[in-house]
């Protein structure tokens, strides 16, 4: 993706953000987990970028954090915001962990999100973690 494509990207979601409100959701969510697009941002596995969107944990987070600011630019006062987040990517390499996943809920916590929804897993190497959680090997 370029610098364009991820600008793009980030007022999309805004923009859905703005339609949620129009609607008269309660809330949004957003996923960001099982190897969606925001989730891959986040993941040292899928993440391979040597830009300021990749490389370092602050950067793979940076996608995340221009989203929400922007969501929030569009939304009510005391409108919530919750993200879905993966505690373990369970790739073959080293992805999103229980430590890293840490670190980006007390950044998530001091851009006042509102909740934090737990999952694991991604679509392409681990969709039973997706859905029950660690599955017996045996």
């Amino acid at each position: 993706m370029t610098n364009e494509d991820i600008d793009a990207i980030i007022e999309a979601f805004a923009s859905a953000a703005g339609r949620a409100v129009a609607a008269h959701a309660d809330g949004i969510q957003l996923h960001c987990a099982h190897g969606y697009l925001i989730s891959e941002f986040l993941s040292p596995y899928f993440n391979v970028r040597r830009d300021a969107w990749g490389g370092s944990d602050e950067n793979r987070f940076r996608f995340l954090q221009e989203i929400v600011h922007e969501v929030k630019s569009v939304l009510p006062d005391n409108f919530p915001v919750l993200v879905k987040l993966n505690a373990n990517d369970h790739t073959p390499g080293q992805g999103v962990t229980p430590n890293l996943a840490a670190k980006y809920a007390a950044w998530l916590r001091a851009m006042d999100i509102d909740a934090v929804e737990i999952s694991c897993g991604t679509a392409n190497y681990s969709f039973m973690n997706m859905c029950r959680g660690d599955v017996p090997n045996s």
